[in-house]
């Protein structure tokens, strides 16, 4: 029998120590950072010394660039320094900082500059480590990424960056119009030998024949259109851009139908009579190309003029200064549906491996997940060691299944026995919803974290907002992930939105170290793999839009930490911003206002000067006798919603129904009267002992007025006639203005959003309607105030010129002025302030 024995000192750990039959049990003291079974974890506290059991430090806390309770784990990718509160700044290629420094191991993204690559580039300087200098711009000011000149070029000089000498008009479009023929000549003669292929392929029969997609899936049947390839299955004919609808009517030659798989799985075309691939006319079109390239190269310009080279063996390099104009230009010109017209390839695989512009491999295209494949998809994820998945469709648009949900619920697991995915946390912005997923493959028990970007605002066969995209685009960019596979990017069919968001990926990392991007050969590249990437002539414009507000317009997000730090610079960054929401202002005709301006609704208005926009007024729901549809009503967007707000004038004494009318429709429970209403109009009961009649409603006070200071709170019952349901809001009476100046006064201003914010906590899913006297003056400072706050609170993200260029596109008149955005700097400047004291008592 083993004899036991045991060496008595003051210990903190065991070891066991077996000698013949004697078992001997050493209890060990650990050196001063070390803990845990045999002292084989280390502890890195403030005063190097930690629990010798459990590791954990005394009060003093972790040395800088450490963190929980032990101190043994880094600072979170983005984070370093004294309890991981510094935030790393821009370093090369998103990679995070040093945990313990913030310095930055490969240096500062274009634009910043230090050690720790906080610091914008001079107004003068722009580019890596703001080694550029601004010519020829005026005032010496330029983009500090690219070096765009932000107010134009001294005499003499043109280009974004003022480095050209203008080109005569007349050599210029000369040269142009010539070269554009050319292309049109050769897209015709392609057409013919298509034409003539087809024709030789049917000569057996009369019978118009189709071309057949097999595959094991039969729920997808999908149109291509030649030459101007479309609608796989994402897009019809009708095209909607920015609320309008655009109607094209290219007829569809080709369609594929899903009936079998090919050989080793891949999806094949061919005829169905004759069973040819049509593989081969691809084949075809590519030696026509070769063979006519090099019959004209000696005859054709081989100039940079990019206007006009739309074959692919010409350089088709846009300079990135020169971007705007060539974008305005192949508008104009139709040059675009030209250049498009002539991309065709094969598609290859169910997903596809597309390269950047420089490197392989660097994303994969997938179609979105089914019922049945939605775990091979996550199989895929997980094989390929992927960290981010973009998702540009939603799950069900109109009436047609985009996407099955290959998440659970925020909080739930989802498990099919090899892997597991909980969805850990959702946050909803205005153009999309970010997911963090926990994936854990339940036969190893390893646990990877992946974020999941869902872009929500692309239309149902149309083409996104420019500055969306781009912001949504900056998002994916920005997050960190330890996991280095392809960014995984699916639409529905995994073409179109799918080609367009990667090819607007992969050419703005490209431009981060060249002054030109191709992005008609990189759409070459793309179809190689993976026909119709890009899938409409729209989705090719878009993607060039989404370039142009990219690299026009630097990313103006500034994390909440760094909010306030460099004040110096600030009136520069809202004069900036003030120049860039004039530039992207959107200009309205009388006609947009014909709703307003109606006779029937003229009387409805204080004053000709603050009307609604026909697109983005607000419509009243419910029938009424004698009364139509309008009110002086605009519907403003939240950081979450895009009825966020339902900012409105004071009624008059004839549309105070109107106004009731408004709240009941959309169920609107929290009203926010920035001023107060004239004598002559009631649009509350007097007190809480009588009741307000108003046509079919019916207002009564639930309680008392509730004096806060510059606020009162008052709690209203609305009740509308032959309704069982009374409806419960809060009603806030307050002023954001100096009474002396009559100028925004910030404390009052941020009184009024720091009660709504409380009021709305409990009411998520309610549009907050916000009143003035013209609907439009103190509304809008308010809305936008709440908005950005909103967004901080939900990221720790500070975004003011997102939010207000949101705002002024719905109402335009606005922000005319800097003071009318310093104000807003100002007052969430003194909102973190106020909210820091509170957390800190």
């Amino acid at each position: 029998m083993a004899r036991v024995t045991q060496q008595t000192v003051s210990v903190q750990a065991t070891r066991v120590i077996e000698a013949g039959t004697d078992l001997h049990v050493v209890l060990v003291k650990c050196d001063p950072g070390s803990y845990g079974y045999n002292c084989d974890q280390s502890c890195n506290c403030q005063t190097e010394s930690c629990n010798r059991t459990t590791g954990q430090c005394p009060p003093g806390g972790c040395k800088d660039g450490w963190r929980t309770d032990t101190c043994s784990q880094k600072c979170d990718q983005g984070s370093y320094g004294t309890n991981c509160s510094g935030m790393c700044g821009s370093c090369m290629s998103n990679d995070t900082c040093h945990h313990i420094n913030g310095h930055c191991s490969r240096g500062c993204t274009a634009g910043f500059k230090g050690e720790l690559c906080d610091k914008e580039c001079e107004d003068y300087l722009y580019g890596i480590n703001c080694q550029h200098s601004c010519q020829g711009c005026q005032e010496g000011k330029c983009q500090k990424v690219h070096g765009a000149c932000l107010r134009g070029c001294i005499s003499g000089m043109t280009g974004d960056l003022c480095n050209l000498k203008p080109v005569p008009v007349a050599q210029n479009m000369s040269t142009t119009i010539g070269a554009a023929a050319g292309g049109v000549l050769v897209i015709a003669a392609i057409v013919l030998i298509a034409v003539f292929i087809i024709h030789h392929r049917r000569r057996k029969s009369s019978v118009e024949r189709s071309v057949e997609f097999h595959k094991t899936d039969t729920s997808e049947v999908c149109d291509i259109v030649s030459p101007n390839v479309q609608d796989l299955k994402e897009d019809k004919n009708t095209t909607k851009m920015s609320g309008d609808l655009i109607t094209t009517n290219d007829k569809s030659i080709y369609s594929f139908i899903n009936e079998e798989e090919g050989p080793k799985g891949e999806n094949i075309y061919k005829n169905v009579d004759d069973g040819i691939s049509v593989g081969s006319i691809a084949s075809h079109l590519s030696t026509y190309l070769e063979e006519t390239d090099d019959n004209m190269s000696e005859d054709m310009d081989h100039s940079e003029n990019v206007y006009s080279n739309y074959v692919a063996t010409i350089d088709t390099k846009i300079n990135i200064s020169e971007l705007t104009e060539v974008i305005a230009f192949k508008k104009e010109s139709g040059a675009f549906k030209e250049e498009y017209a002539i991309h065709y390839n094969l598609i290859r695989h169910a997903f596809s491996f597309f390269q950047s512009v420089t490197e392989e491999q660097q994303y994969i295209a997938t179609q979105g997940p089914k019922e049945g494949t939605v775990w091979d998809f996550w199989r895929m994820i997980w094989e390929q060691n992927s960290g981010k998945i973009v998702m540009v469709t939603n799950l069900k648009e109109g009436t047609k299944s985009k996407c099955h949900p290959y998440w659970p619920p925020v909080g739930k697991t989802m498990t099919n026995g090899h892997l597991s995915v909980t969805v850990m946390e959702e946050k909803r912005l205005l153009a999309f919803i970010s997911r963090t997923l926990g994936i854990m493959n339940q036969e190893t028990e390893e646990k990877r974290t992946v974020f999941q970007f869902h872009f929500i605002t692309w239309p149902d066969h149309g083409v996104p907002n420019s500055f969306q995209l781009v912001q949504f685009q900056r998002s994916v960019d920005q997050q960190q992930t330890s996991l280095l596979g392809p960014l995984v990017v699916h639409c529905s069919a995994g073409i179109g939105r799918t080609g367009t968001y990667i090819a607007l990926d992969a050419l703005l990392k490209h431009s981060q170290s060249s002054q030109t991007i191709d992005v008609y050969q990189y759409t070459l590249t793309m179809r190689k793999d993976r026909l119709n990437m890009i899938q409409t002539v729209e989705q090719y414009i878009a993607l060039h839009d989404a370039l142009d507000v990219s690299l026009t317009f630097p990313d103006t997000s500034i994390p909440k930490g760094r909010f306030g730090v460099d004040q110096d610079n600030r009136h520069h960054r809202i004069q900036d911003e003030c120049e860039a929401l004039n530039k992207t202002k959107q200009a309205f005709v009388e006609k947009d206002y014909s709703i307003a301006l109606s006779n029937a609704n003229i009387p409805k208005n204080r004053s000709r000067d603050c009307i609604p926009v026909n697109r983005f007024r607000v419509r009243l729901k419910s029938p009424m006798e004698g009364r139509n549809d309008y009110i002086n009503a605009v519907v403003l967007p939240s950081c979450s919603k895009s009825y966020g707000f339902l900012a409105t004038q004071l009624p008059l004494e004839d549309t105070c129904v109107d106004f009731w009318r408004m709240v009941y429709d959309y169920n609107s429970q929290i009203v926010v009267l920035l001023d107060r209403p004239e004598s002559d109009v009631q649009l509350l009961p007097e007190d809480d002992q009588s009741d307000l009649e108003i046509e079919v409603f019916k207002i009564s006070m639930s309680g008392t007025i509730k004096d806060l200071g510059d606020t009162q709170e008052v709690d209203i019952c609305l009740h509308k006639q032959q309704d069982k349901e009374k409806r419960q809001l809060k009603v806030l009476l307050t002023s954001v203005r100096d009474r002396d100046t009559n100028k925004i006064a910030t404390r009052r201003l941020v009184n009024a959003v720091s009660s709504t914010i409380r009021l709305k906590a409990a009411r998520k899913n309610t549009a907050i309607t916000v009143v003035c006297r013209d609907g439009k003056t103190n509304c809008v400072p308010f809305c936008l105030l709440k908005t950005v706050i909103e967004r901080m609170d939900l990221d720790n993200i500070v975004d003011v010129f997102d939010a207000t260029r949101e705002i002024q596109t719905r109402r335009p008149d606005t922000f005319k002025t800097m003071e009318d955005i310093r104000v807003i700097y100002q007052s969430l400047e003194e909102y973190i302030d106020s909210t820091s004291v509170y957390l800190n008592e």
